[in-house]
């Protein structure tokens, strides 16, 4: 799933879509599940995991 949204997005542009949707939002815009931006995030650098 991953390899989907880094088509169509990078982390300056879920910085803006971030400011004024949520990340449901997000996932039904790009029609992925809440997880899969979650897990992008994750490898993107925008989330820390819980032992950070």
């Amino acid at each position: 799933m991953a390899l989907i949204l880094d088509q169509y997005m990078d982390t300056n542009k879920y910085i803006k879509l971030s400011a004024k949707m949520s990340d449901m939002d997000i996932a039904r815009r790009y029609g992925v599940s809440r997880t899969a931006i979650l897990n992008w995030k994750r490898a993107n650098g925008l989330v820390k995991g819980r032992n950070d």
